[in-house]
């Protein structure tokens, strides 16, 4: 049962993906933007963590964790944007460069939170 929620996560996943392309593709930016910032990732993560005996408790933290982790992916994805406007024609830089953005910020967040004391607040 637990192999099949993942594997229903990654088709949700990947839907998402998919349609989000084909709207910021062949629509408009804005509105695939838009339908991307919706939580459909988050609604069969929180579905496997209820069929998987996680309490209200567990996926409030993690809920409130997500929040906060959000700045990094609005970090990222400012990073990326900029990225593409200055170095478009070589993809592998703009991929490795905001991946290591992110790693750093990942640290960072996770220093604060953990090493810090904050973690009694998440």
């Amino acid at each position: 049962m637990k192999i099949l929620g993942l594997i229903e996560n990654f088709i949700l996943g990947g839907l998402v993906t998919v349609i989000t392309s084909y709207i910021g593709t062949y629509f408009s930016p804005l509105a695939a933007s838009i339908f991307w910032v919706y939580p459909f990732t988050l609604l069969p993560t929180i579905f496997y963590m209820r069929k998987n005996g996680k309490d209200n408790t567990f996926i409030s933290t993690f809920l409130l964790k997500t929040t906060f982790a959000l700045i990094i992916l609005f970090l990222v994805t400012l990073t990326l944007s900029k990225l593409f406007l200055h170095f478009g024609d070589n993809i592998i830089f703009v991929l490795l460069t905001s991946l290591g953005v992110w790693f750093m910020l990942g640290l960072i967040y996770y220093y604060l939170v953990n090493v810090l004391g904050l973690k009694k607040y998440f």
